[in-house]
């Protein structure tokens, strides 16, 4: 997360048009990371619906069950044929 303005800049640098447009979404607007770090999303699991490459970071306790909206929005985006990371 930390790199990604530096890779966006490095990458789109000189270009007519950019290659990627990056956006983290989430469930919550907010999120805590482990470093105690606060991320905060502007884009909801509905903007999965456009995107080419989806990457799905760990989560923070395996024994949890994801969401079933959750579920739903990453099995939508592979099915239509985007990248899931």
């Amino acid at each position: 997360i930390f790199g990604m303005t530096e890779l966006s800049e490095r990458f789109s640098a000189g270009l007519v048009r950019p290659w990627y447009s990056v956006q983290l979404c989430s469930e919550q607007a907010e999120l805590r990371l482990l470093g105690g770090a606060t991320v905060r999303t502007f884009s909801g699991l509905a903007d999965l619906a456009t995107a080419d490459t989806v990457v799905i970071p760990s989560v923070r306790d395996v024994s949890q069950p994801c969401s079933p909206e959750l579920v739903h929005a990453i099995r939508a985006a592979d099915e239509r044929g985007a990248r899931l990371v």
